[in-house]
């Protein structure tokens, strides 16, 4: 008997193939790659307004551990405390993507605003503010986004 070795020459992907894989994929790229960094945008900011809560929580447990005596006496106009003029608190080689300041503080009533900085410079929420009353708000904003879409 007589055994006939078929070989068959192993083909690569053709040019055309190729082409459409690439297509594909950069469609995909296109539509996923603004989802992610509004994704991360978000994240960013809601790091940002954990921080502004903190700093608020520690101003009301300041005031509150004190008369208002002692209180005016050690410090007239509140300060942010170190770590906390940043958001994240300790930003690394990344570097801030909020900075934090207290533009209103008076011996009761505070305003903290986290500036947006770096990488958040574009993100649609503009300033981020949080008052002594626990008053949430934006400023800056795109148009049509409201504050509830920001914190």
């Amino acid at each position: 008997m007589n055994v006939r070795v078929i070989r068959r020459s192993l083909a690569g992907f053709s040019l055309i193939e190729i082409m459409i894989v690439v297509a594909i994929v950069a469609i995909l790229g296109t539509v996923a790659f603004p989802s992610y960094q509004e994704h991360v945008r978000k994240s960013r900011r809601a790091d940002c307004t954990t921080v502004m809560m903190s700093l608020a929580n520690a101003m009301e447990r300041r005031y509150s551990l004190s008369t208002p005596a002692s209180y005016l006496a050690v410090a007239p106009t509140p300060q942010i405390p170190a770590g906390m003029t940043t958001c994240p608190p300790n930003p690394g080689a990344a570097g801030a993507y909020y900075n934090i300041t207290m533009p209103v503080a008076t011996a009761t009533t505070f305003t903290i605003r986290a500036t947006r900085a770096g990488a958040q410079a574009d993100d649609k929420c503009g300033e981020l503010t949080l008052t002594h009353a626990g008053v949430k708000g934006v400023v800056g904003q795109k148009a049509g986004v409201t504050v509830q879409q920001c914190w």
